[in-house]
């Protein structure tokens, strides 16, 4: 009876620690969506599906380094290039410059602007 005793013991006291520790260990949630951890990511892929649909061959597209610079709340800018076959099948280099910005009011994301240079 003395080692059931100490196995419910044992038990109890790592559940209060592990109620305790998660409850010290929350973070803080975003103000807005385009605060969480991953929105960035998602402005990138946002930013590169919309060039490859203004490409002839959007399944070649191989995009170079694409540094996201936030301005502003939920505004990102980017400048970077995309090699992608042309209509002959030829591998040409577009470079281009894009913002995007999440809209909170309406919750989705918004291409403030998009161009070839």
């Amino acid at each position: 009876m003395d080692v059931h005793l100490k196995v419910y013991g044992l038990l109890a006291v790592t559940a209060a620690i592990g109620l305790f520790g998660i409850a010290t260990t929350e973070s803080p949630q975003p103000k807005h969506y385009c605060e969480k951890s991953n929105a960035e990511a998602i402005a990138l892929s946002n930013i590169q599906q919309y060039a490859k649909s203004t490409l002839k061959s959007p399944r070649s597209a191989r995009f170079g380094y694409m540094k996201l610079i936030k301005n502003g709340q939920c505004v990102w800018y980017t400048a970077s290039y995309v090699d992608a076959q042309n209509g002959f099948g030829a591998m040409l280099r577009k470079e281009f410059a894009a913002a995007i910005m999440f809209d909170t009011e309406h919750q989705q994301w918004e291409m403030i602007g998009f161009e070839w240079r």
